[in-house]
């Protein structure tokens, strides 16, 4: 596993710098009244969130990775602002669930907002960065259903809404409208994340 992570950041790289070195002599290239459109794949600390006051063992740990969508529209040169979709579930039992036979089942939809601000752009390459902020919706059930009056209850409850911030830093790399982007990020939904991009 950690052969193929080195792999992947070996040709991340290698590919930003032939992008990097062909788009050496270009222009700036406007993103304004450009559409594009981002579906990929990420990571998180959603346990962190949710188990992060527990002082006993945790159980049943497991995790999707983040499915997230994004469009983002130029409206000015070097200033994009989007809406954002991004999707995770997962599975856990604290020491005292564990110890009775229970698991708690939980999702995180989060809505948002983002506007970028573009630091370099040209018809094969952009890097940007910016602040996304928005909504986590949660749900969060425990299985089998408690009986009435029982101390086992969910974490994080039902339909729970948390505010979410985020500063993402990411580039993305064009072969006509298609390309590829990757992220770091600050914040929620998650701090990795890459896929695929659109351009129109």
């Amino acid at each position: 596993m950690k052969l193929n992570h080195k792999l992947t950041i070996v040709l991340i790289a290698v590919s930003v710098a032939a992008f990097a070195q062909n788009d050496s002599a270009s222009k700036h290239v406007s993103v304004k009244k450009q559409f594009y459109v981002n579906a990929g794949i990420g990571e998180s600390t959603i346990f962190t969130f949710l188990y992060s006051g527990q002082q006993a063992p945790l159980y049943n740990l497991s995790r999707s990775l983040v499915y997230n969508g994004m469009v983002d529209y130029g409206i000015s040169d070097k200033v994009m602002v989007g809406i954002c979709a991004a999707y995770q579930s997962g599975t856990g039992s604290p020491e005292a669930m564990y110890e009775q036979g229970y698991t708690e089942n939980f999702t995180r939809l989060n809505i948002s907002a983002r506007v970028l601000y573009v630091v370099y752009s040209t018809r094969n390459m952009q890097v940007y960065c910016g602040f996304r902020g928005g909504v986590s919706y949660w749900t969060d059930k425990v299985t089998p259903t408690p009986t009435a009056g029982s101390s086992i209850q969910p974490t994080v409850g039902n339909n729970t809404a948390y505010p979410s911030v985020q500063a993402p830093i990411g580039i993305r790399l064009f072969a006509g409208p298609v390309g590829f982007h990757v992220e770091a990020a600050l914040g929620t939904p998650y701090f990795i994340e890459g896929g695929a991009t659109f351009r129109f």
